[in-house]
């Protein structure tokens, strides 16, 4: 089984003097996401960046359990066509770079 949480991210409507490249790293287990293994939640971090910027995400499986993630810009909790998703990543220990 796959579990895809999506996270709230703040996109800026000020354009930044320059794009920058921006790194997070999540943690994700059934119980949702986290910066480290023992702050996951649900809902996750809230992520912020600026519009342009390219965003690198280091995706680890803290349970073991086959997860994706998902930029859920609507906000209605779901994946709907147009929204940035990861591959399925899973196992111990489980890592995707997903950009």
């Amino acid at each position: 089984m796959s579990l895809a949480i999506g996270l709230p991210v703040v996109l800026l409507s000020v354009p930044a003097a320059s794009a920058a490249d921006v790194s997070f790293t999540l943690f994700g287990s059934l119980a949702g996401w986290g910066t480290a293994s023992g702050s996951i939640a649900s809902p996750g971090p809230t992520l912020t960046v600026a519009l342009g910027d390219q965003v690198t995400l280091t995706l680890h499986s803290a349970d073991g359990r086959s997860h994706n993630w998902f930029l859920d810009l609507d906000g209605d909790g779901n994946e709907d066509p147009g929204e940035p998703i990861s591959t399925i990543f899973s196992g111990a220990p489980a890592v995707l770079t997903f950009t």
